[in-house]
């Protein structure tokens, strides 16, 4: 009966020890634009657009449509590439690609010319196109977006990084790439997709 004292206690430290470190686990849910944008003190952008290149080659049931979004400040320009890993490998047979969401690298839009570059990397990979309102690999994570290829651990992009160039007006972007031409149409609204 004398332990009966110390065991309670050992019980209840471990359960609050238990429960502390399952809060630290949760991962959030994703958020709106707005609360994430408040959430990171990040200035709300004077004007979003959205570009669609429409793949022509789509299965029925998966759609590998690459998505530019621009963010348009009072001195700056920011933006996201949402596209496969098509465009990081030599070729792909067998399988199908993988989807991503990275921030445009040196951003530069002047005199109707657009350039920037992406870096991508295995991991932030996704088995399924990634939701507009998701702008991080991070996010589509927590919100339980599959990774691509998990049964392939040897596998490996044959570049992680890559520059677009091409022509810009507010209506479209004409990105120019060695063996292809995408024509990116400007959007209404962000399309809404699930993990």
């Amino acid at each position: 009966m004398k332990y009966l004292p110390i065991a309670a206690a050992l019980i209840v430290s471990l359960s609050v020890v238990l429960s502390c470190r399952q809060q630290q686990q949760q991962t959030p849910s994703p958020v709106s634009d707005e609360t994430s944008a408040a959430q990171t003190n990040k200035p709300r952008p004077d004007r979003v657009r959205i570009y669609e290149y429409d793949y022509e080659w789509d299965l029925q049931d998966l759609s590998e449509n690459h998505f530019i979004v621009l963010e348009f400040y009072a001195d700056s320009t920011a933006g996201r590439y949402y596209g496969t890993s098509d465009d990081f490998d030599d070729f792909r047979e067998g399988y199908f690609p993988g989807f991503f969401v990275a921030s445009m690298d040196s951003l530069a839009i002047r005199d109707g010319q657009i350039r920037f570059s992406l870096r991508v990397i295995r991991e932030i990979l996704f088995s399924k196109p990634i939701d507009l309102r998701l702008t991080t690999a991070a996010q589509a994570r927590a919100a339980g977006w599959p990774v691509w290829l998990e049964s392939f651990p040897e596998y490996e992009l044959s570049r992680t990084r890559r520059t677009y160039t091409g022509l810009f007006r507010d209506d479209q972007i004409e990105i120019r790439l060695p063996d292809e031409t995408r024509l990116f149409a400007k959007k209404q609204q962000l399309a809404q997709q699930t993990p």
